[in-house]
């Protein structure tokens, strides 16, 4: 096998390795009976396999980066819901809320506006 060729994470489903050896490129991989089988290929597939196999490690890395491996349990879901546990009736309410604040703020004068926000906010 030649020594340049980096060793990648694989698929589990992915049943074959594919190696370079002087000039003359190979895939190995084992057969129903686990008996290993290397056969000589062309550059062409070669290169076309490495690619399918850089393209099989993005998706491995991606899947690692955004999607959770793990099996939820019940009592985890619920630890989920109650992190978040403002409904949408109240997200609305706060939201109308808030924009009645603001149209009141608008109406006042400079200098109520100013006492308001070093009252409130400072």
């Amino acid at each position: 096998m030649d020594s340049k060729y980096p060793k990648r994470r694989k698929d589990k489903y992915n049943p074959y390795t594919i190696h370079k050896n002087n000039e003359k490129y190979f895939v190995s991989f084992e057969d129903g009976e686990n008996i290993l089988h290397t056969v000589e290929i062309s550059k062409e597939l070669y290169e076309q396999m490495d690619k399918m196999e850089l393209e099989d490690l993005s998706y491995l890395n991606e899947m690692d980066r955004h999607f959770e491996r793990k099996e939820l349990s019940e009592k985890d879901l619920e630890l989920r819901m109650k992190q978040n546990n403002e409904s949408v009736v109240e997200k609305v309410i706060k939201r109308n809320d808030s924009k009645m604040l603001h149209e009141a703020l608008e109406i006042l004068t400079e200098s109520q506006k100013r006492r308001i926000v070093m009252h409130f906010f400072c």
